[in-house]
């Protein structure tokens, strides 16, 4: 009976911890077994994934194991809340047995979706994205669940309809642009000065850039802001 089990691998206990509960008629199939590691997976769940689906994958129904007087699961190995994992149940009394069960934790939420397809450099606008449910953890990436994460950035490269965003897809663009005048502000120790300054590189927010004083004809290393304007602190 044991070696039509496959992938499920009935072994001594290795020295793992073991969390036990008492599920009814504990060992009679793979009913109870079931309903036992469920029950305990979602008990370790964390608060905010409760909810999630679990799909576990003990063997066929009709597989019997000898009955327990009471069984004790654990996790074997990383016990991942978003993904997949092992629970190892395992029976002392009357007969020593180890199940290795794999479970997989399916937690859905919203995220952005391309409404329809973009090309690479495309500056994204709210009629661009779409809501959809997924699980995070089967995606290649972080995906992005507010709108305003991603209007207004620039895609790196082209995304079918429905392709979920993710954040390494998405480009900031530039705020500033080499040639263009803009509000230089120097502040510091309570003085804010503002005045006109030509920029020599192009650059986005946070980014450090060149700037040309058009007063005094001084370059200097400025950072541009949100707003477009470019700051530098003294």
């Amino acid at each position: 009976m044991f070696r039509s089990l496959r992938n499920w691998a009935i072994v001594a206990v290795l020295g793992f911890c073991l969390i036990p509960i008492e599920p009814a008629h504990a060992g009679e199939g793979m009913v109870a077994i079931h309903r036992a590691v469920t029950q305990f997976v979602r008990q370790h769940l964390p608060a905010n994934a409760r909810s999630s689906e679990i799909a576990v994958d003990v063997p066929a129904a009709s597989v019997n194991f000898p009955a327990c007087t009471r069984l004790q699961l654990g996790y074997f190995g990383y016990a991942n809340p978003f993904g997949n994992q092992t629970v190892a149940v395992h029976c002392q009394n009357p007969q020593v047995w180890t199940l290795y069960v794999p479970v997989q934790i399916r937690q859905g939420s919203e995220i952005l979706i391309a409404a329809h397809s973009l090309s690479a450099d495309s500056i994204l606008r709210a009629g661009d994205i779409a809501e959809s449910m997924a699980n995070p953890g089967e995606l290649s990436g972080a995906p992005l669940h507010n709108p305003r994460e991603a209007i207004g950035q620039r895609l790196r490269y082209g995304v079918m309809a429905g392709q979920p965003i993710l954040r390494s897809m998405l480009q900031q663009p530039d705020l500033v642009h080499a040639g263009q005048l803009v509000t230089l502000v120097a502040q510091g120790d309570g003085v804010r000065i503002a005045t006109t300054a030509e920029a020599i590189e192009s650059g986005k927010e946070g980014q450090s850039i060149l700037v040309r004083n058009v007063q005094s004809g001084r370059v200097l290393h400025a950072i541009v802001m949100r707003d477009g304007n470019v700051r530098v602190s003294f």
